[in-house]
C-alpha cells in the first residue's frame, strides 16, 4: 500500500431505521466540506435503499457488510484495498479495540459523544456542548488530539448563511405563531403527530411544520391526519432546513445534532430526550438557558408551558442559544486536521465601515501586540479612518468569511514595497484565516514585495509569516519576495 498521494476517505458509521439518522447527518455534513479534495467511502451494515440513495445522491460510495464475527476482517479487507488517507469512525459500539486494527496503518478520527469507552485514535471530536477535553485523558492514547466542545459542532454552511438574518429577525419577533416539529428522520415514537395534536389544541391560529423524512415508518398516517390542516406543512426530506428554521418562532423536537443547528440559527426549542445518550446534551443546554426539556411522559403540559411563556423569557432563550455555538466548526476541523485552507475573499473598505473596524480594534488583546498598544476613543478611530481612506498610499480590506466579515487588512506603500497589516477578529482565529489573507495580499501586492514587521513577543504571528515564504531580515522584520 502507498503511503502518500492518498485521497480517499473511508467512513465507518451505521443508521437504520431504529438507531436513527444522526450519526450519518453529521458525517454527512464533515464530508460535504472536504469532498473536493477527497473521494469518500461510507461502510455501514444496513443495506436499506434509502440510506443508499442518500449517501450516492451526494456522490459519494455506499459499501454494506454483515454482522458477523468477521467483521473486524471483512472491514479491513475493503479498507485496505481503498487505501484511504484517513479512516474516520463514528459509531457508539466501536472503540480501541477496532480501532487498534487500523491504527498503525492509517490515520484515525473518531467522532464521539458519550465519552464512556477507550479509544485509539489520532484525533476525537466531541462537539457536545460544555464538553472538555480532560473528559479524555484516560481514554485515549497519549498521542491523540481531541477537539472538544461546541466550537467543534458539525453545523452545514447553509445554516450560516442565514445566521444574520435570523439574529435580526429573532429581535423584532412579537409573539408565537409559526412552531416547528421535528423530532428526527424516523421517529419511530410518533411524538411527531402527539405534538401536533397538542399544538393544534392549544393554539389553533398558529401555522405548524412538521418535518421528517421518508424513512419515517409511519409517514403515510402523519399525511392522513395533517391532508385537512390547511395551517400545518409537512416537509419530508427537506433539503433547506435553514430556511424551515428561520421562518418558524420556535420549534418542538428531539435533541441531538439538530440541537446545536437550531441554536446556531437562535431558535428557541423545547427539546424532549427520547434516548439516553441525549440526556447529557440536553441537561448542558437546559442549564445554559438555551432549551427547555419536555417531559416525554407529560409531554401535553410540557407544550403548554413552553407556548405560553412571556416573551421576555423567548428572548433570553433566544440568545441564549446564538451564544451555544458560531457555527464554524467544521471549518476549525477542516483547518485543523485537514490542513484545507478557507475560503475568504477581500472587499473593499468603504466609508460605512468605521464602526465595524472599531470594532475589531476595542476587542480584548487585539492591540497587544501593535506599534501603539493603547486603544484608542472612537473619535481618535474616526480621524485615523477618515484619513485612512483620503490616503492614497493606503489600500484596505475587510475580510469576508462564511457570510460576515471577519476581520481587516491593509498594505501601505513603502518605496519599493507595501508594509502589510492584519487583524482578525478573536472569534475567527485558529481557522487558518490569516495565512489566505497572507495570500491574498500576495496577489495584491503592486511591487512583488511585501514587508512585516512584528513583535518579537508575538511567535505565532512570526511563524505565520516564515510559513508564508516571509524571511527574518531582522530580529522583528520580515520580507517577502515574489519568485
Amino acid at each position: 500500500m502507498s503511503s502518500i498521494n492518498r485521497n480517499k476517505i473511508v467512513i465507518r458509521v451505521d443508521a437504520n431505521f431504529e438507531l436513527g439518522i444522526g450519526h450519518l447527518m453529521r458525517c454527512m455534513a464533515l464530508i460535504n466540506a472536504i469532498h473536493h479534495v477527497y473521494e469518500i467511502y461510507f461502510i455501514l451494515r444496513s443495506s436499506s435503499s434509502f440510506f443508499k440513495n442518500l449517501i450516492e445522491s451526494n456522490g459519494f460510495h455506499a459499501i454494506f457488510i454483515e454482522t458477523n464475527d468477521n467483521e473486524i476482517e471483512d472491514t479491513l479487507t475493503i479498507i485496505n484495498k481503498i487505501d484511504p488517507s484517513y479512516i474516520i469512525v463514528d459509531h457508539y459500539e466501536l472503540d480501541f479495540i477496532w480501532e487498534s486494527n487500523f491504527y498503525e496503518i492509517y490515520k484515525i478520527i473518531v467522532i464521539d459523544d458519550l465519552c464512556n469507552r477507550k479509544h485509539k485514535c489520532h484525533y476525537l471530536i466531541d462537539s457536545i456542548f460544555l464538553r472538555n477535553g480532560a473528559d479524555y485523558i484516560d481514554k485515549v492514547n497519549s498521542e491523540c488530539i481531541v477537539f472538544s466542545g461546541s466550537k467543534y459542532a458539525f453545523i452545514n454552511d447553509s445554516f450560516l448563511k442565514y445566521r444574520l438574518k435570523s439574529i435580526s429577525k429573532r429581535v423584532t419577533t412579537k409573539s408565537i405563531f409559526n412552531v416547528l416539529i421535528s423530532f428526527g428522520g424516523t421517529d419511530n415514537l410518533r411524538l411527531s403527530e402527539k405534538a401536533y395534536r397538542i399544538v393544534r389544541s392549544i393554539k389553533n391560529e398558529v401555522n405548524i411544520s412538521i418535518v421528517t423524512t421518508s424513512a419515517n415508518k409511519n409517514l403515510s398516517d402523519l399525511k392522513c391526519i395533517l391532508e385537512k390542516d390547511s395551517q400545518c406543512s409537512l416537509y419530508v426530506d427537506e433539503m433547506n432546513m435553514p430556511q424551515r428554521f428561520l421562518e418558524n418562532d420556535v420549534a418542538i423536537g428531539g435533541i441531538g445534532g439538530s440541537s446545536l443547528e437550531r441554536a446556531v440559527l437562535g431558535l428557541p426549542c423545547l427539546g424532549v430526550v427520547v434516548a439516553q445518550n441525549q440526556l447529557e446534551l440536553a441537561l448542558g443546554l437546559s442549564k445554559f438557558g438555551a432549551i427547555i426539556i419536555g417531559d416525554i411522559d407529560e409531554l401535553e403540559n410540557s407544550i403548554k408551558d413552553f407556548l405560553k411563556r412571556d416573551m421576555s423569557l423567548w428572548y433570553k432563550q433566544s440568545k441564549h442559544c446564538l451564544d451555544v455555538t458560531d457555527g464554524l466548526g467544521i471549518s476549525r476541523i477542516c483547518n485543523n486536521i485537514f490542513d484545507i485552507p478557507p475560503e475568504i475573499e477581500l472587499h473593499n473598505i468603504t466609508e460605512s465601515d468605521s464602526d465595524l473596524l472599531y470594532k475589531w480594534q476595542i476587542e480584548p488583546d487585539a492591540r497587544r501586540y501593535s506599534r501603539n498598544e493603547k486603544i484608542p476613543s472612537q473619535a481618535e478611530h474616526v480621524v485615523w479612518f477618515k484619513h485612512s481612506l483620503i490616503n492614497k498610499s493606503r489600500r484596505m480590506w475587510k475580510v469576508y468569511f462564511k457570510y460576515q466579515y471577519c476581520g481587516y487588512a491593509r498594505l501601505d506603500r513603502l518605496s519599493d514595497s507595501e508594509e502589510v497589516s492584519i487583524l482578525i477578529s478573536k472569534s475567527f482565529q485558529g481557522l487558518g484565516i490569516g495565512s489566505q489573507v497572507i495570500e491574498k495580499l500576495k496577489e495584491n501586492s503592486l511591487f512583488g514585495k511585501l514587508d512585516a514587521e512584528v513583535d518579537k513577543r508575538n511567535t505565532v504571528s512570526s511563524g505565520l509569516f516564515k510559513k508564508k515564504g516571509f524571511r527574518a531580515t531582522s530580529d522583528s522584520f520580515y520580507q517577502w519576495v515574489k519568485a
